[in-house]
């Protein structure tokens, strides 16, 4: 576990025995004021703060300065660190309007941005970033929106997006994620009205290829053709996964967050992108209420532990246990 997530865990350690108050009681009694969202990125771990609003808001809660001195500064070594072991590859820079902007926006993501290479597994990836022009997107923003008709591909090099749908009622539906390797949307040679809209659950890269570009290349390359059959077999294929959930809240709960720790998460187990408990209950097709349940007994069975939208698997075997144990 890094030391930024040490901080993070600590946070949360400190945020319960001071009574869990809400994050607007905390911005209250911070000083310097430090805002709800900030406080948000703090014990989501999605950066690391400043020294002094750390210990704005460890006073908030009643703790102690040295501590939490100590771990951010072996956090900020760290992250230093990563930064200098990290050189960056030459990579393609649109140009015409806009250009030093991506520049600017692309050039940080050398440590997270996994590199694709032309290794025989990936023809679809490997050709669509060779055609593809880098775009970030901030948390939040939208790549995809449900009803249109992309004239896009975006394939994913770092970070993670949502898939989110409105069904007829009016209700949403959390269908997925997709993450680096991933091509967003799928189905791009069907020329449909998008199926769901693609939000950025944290900072991503892509690389953006016109629909155009990528049917010609589908087109004249049957390796690439091939590779995208394969990948639309296994998408329909985890979403039967999906409609055969079964079992107790506790059994659904741990068999959606074995597909999700496999697919996304890190050796120690931790899923990279924030999750809700709203998002946990869109996935398993339960209420909050449930999963809120399900949640608490998985911790204290020591299966996982759990903060403010982040989860770490502790027990795998557990994990397994409980997903595939009695259902009923």
């Amino acid at each position: 576990m890094s030391t930024t997530d040490e901080l993070a865990e600590a946070l949360l350690a400190l945020h319960r025995d001071a009574g869990s108050p809400s994050y607007r009681d905390i911005e209250a009694r911070t000083e310097p004021r430090v805002s709800r969202t900030t406080l948000s990125d703090m014990f989501a771990a999605r950066r690391l703060p400043r020294l002094e609003t750390l210990l704005s808001v460890v006073r908030a809660l009643g703790g102690a300065d040295e501590p939490y001195r100590v771990l951010w500064t072996e956090a900020r070594r760290q992250l230093t660190e990563e930064r200098a072991e990290s050189s960056p590859e030459p990579d393609a820079v649109p140009s015409g309007p806009g250009a030093e902007r991506v520049a600017s926006r692309t050039s940080g993501h050398a440590r997270h941005a996994p590199v694709v290479r032309d290794d025989g597994r990936s023809p679809l990836v490997t050709r669509l970033v060779e055609k593809g022009v880098p775009r970030v997107y901030s948390a939040g923003e939208i790549l995809l929106r449900q009803g249109e008709r992309g004239g896009v591909v975006h394939v994913l090099l770092s970070g993670f997006v949502s898939e989110e749908a409105v069904t007829d009622r009016g209700d949403r539906a959390l269908l997925g994620f997709a993450g680096p390797g991933d091509v967003v949307p799928l189905d791009f040679m069907a020329g449909l009205e998008a199926l769901f809209s693609a939000v950025a659950r944290t900072e991503v890269l892509t690389r953006v290829v016109p629909v155009s570009t990528a049917a010609q290349l589908i087109g004249s390359d049957p390796a690439v053709s091939a590779d995208l059959l394969r990948r639309l077999v296994a998408n329909l294929r985890t979403r039967d996964r999906r409609r055969s959930l079964r079992g107790t809240a506790s059994a659904v709960l741990a068999q959606v967050l074995r597909v999700l720790v496999d697919r996304y998460g890190d050796p120690a187990g931790t899923l990279p992108f924030p999750l809700s408990q709203s998002d946990l209950a869109a996935l398993c097709g339960t209420s909050e209420r449930s999963v809120h349940a399900a949640l608490n007994a998985l911790r204290s069975e020591g299966v996982l532990v759990s903060g403010y939208r982040r989860i770490r698997i502790l027990d795998r075997d557990a994990l397994d246990e409980v997903a595939d144990g009695p259902h009923w």
